[in-house]
Formats: structure tokens, sequence, C-alpha cells
């Protein structure tokens, strides 16, 4: 292959490998709003996990507790 035909196909495969990334990016990481105060990330997490969350930490200036959750 020839300089000029290797450097597009180059770009194209990059670019693929940081759509893909960003897209399982995205779906690893929801998050679900629970409600009420947040004191504790430990209690948080415990509280998520209790209703069937993978985990939970406190989050924003408002200290909410934001459970992640599985993404489809």
């Amino acid at each position: 292959m020839t300089g000029s035909r290797v450097f597009p196909r180059a770009i194209l495969l990059l670019l693929l490998i940081v759509a893909t990334g960003n897209l399982y990016f995205l779906r690893r990481h929801c998050l679900n709003f629970l409600h009420g105060l947040c004191v504790s990330d430990a209690n948080c997490a415990n509280v998520c996990r209790t209703e069937g969350s993978n985990s939970g930490a406190c989050r924003g200036f408002q200290r909410r507790c934001f459970c992640t959750i599985p993404c489809a």
C-alpha cells in the first residue's frame, strides 16, 4: 500500500476505536437518582445495593445519592 492509502484508513480506524470506547463508557456508567440528602458515601452505597443497584455515591452540590445501575 502506498502512503496515501494508509493514512485515511488509519484515521478511520482511530475514529472507530474512539467512538466505540465512548459508547462503552456511557453504557457502563448509568446513574439513577435516589431521593433524599446524602451524608455518607458508604450509606448511599449500602442503600443502593439494598435496592438492587451495583453501588452508589454522593454527588453534586446538593449532595444527593446516585446509584449505578446496569444499562441496557
